[in-house]
């Protein structure tokens, strides 16, 4: 079964990408490592109407919302490939399977280099934090120390994905969102321009005549995907 979308990353943007595009009744599958760039942080701050928020709590709450639409699902697994495949497709290798899609999003985040300090992961998260932005208020008055390659996106100075304005990369059909893109990295502008992402890449199936119409709406069927293997 070819996908309408393979959402790469768990996180606040593949989530909220994924949302959108399944609002869009497309058939998209999201592949989740669950290695999440804040799993160390004991809370998020300044996110609409959850301030402050456990991480995981939002993350499971954000999950649970998307299990209610039929043409999405969550995958615990690691993509280690994509490429290009077929008529304008996509296929992504993860570590047990392959998946076909017709778009990408790729929300795989940023991997933080830590320094090699005994006893950082002790503090890390609840005393210790790398983002000034995200945890400042709460330590005022204490000093603080502050794919897409494989598809041939092209990438700015400072290493993150190049993308338009409806979270488009420069290869087409590819799209991504959160902190691999550039701006402020906060849960909240990640999952902001997931909904971009999610919402653009929607719309570009609905535009491209290779692409069949989402489901209608009287079908209500759970979406069922298997990989191909390896």
């Amino acid at each position: 079964m070819t996908l309408d979308a393979i959402v790469i990353g768990g996180g606040p943007a593949g989530l909220s990408a994924a949302t959108w595009l399944a609002r869009y009744r497309r058939r998209v599958v999201v592949l989740d490592s669950r290695e999440y760039r804040n799993r160390w942080a004991d809370t998020s701050h300044g996110y609409f109407s959850r301030d402050p928020a456990n991480p995981v709590e939002l993350l499971a709450r954000a999950r649970g919302d998307l299990d209610a639409y039929p043409t999405a699902d969550v995958r615990h697994a690691r993509a280690v490939k994509a490429a290009p495949h077929g008529d304008g497709g996509f296929q992504v290798v993860t570590e047990t399977g392959r998946f076909a899609a017709r778009r990408l999003v790729l929300a795989t985040g940023v991997r933080d280099q830590f320094p090699d300090v005994e006893g950082f992961f002790d503090h890390y998260g609840a005393s210790v934090f790398h983002c000034p932005s995200c945890d400042g208020y709460e330590t005022k008055g204490h000093p603080l120390t502050g794919l897409g390659e494989q598809l041939g996106c092209q990438r700015d100075a400072q290493g993150y994905l190049v993308v338009d304005a409806n979270g488009a990369t420069t290869v087409p059909g590819v799209y991504t969102a959160g902190d691999v893109t550039p701006g402020l990295q906060l849960v909240q502008v990640a999952a902001g321009s997931g909904a971009i992402a999610g919402v653009g890449c929607a719309l570009s199936l609905e535009n491209d005549p290779r692409t069949p119409p989402p489901l209608p709406p009287d079908v209500d069927d759970r979406i069922q995907v298997t990989s191909t293997g390896r």
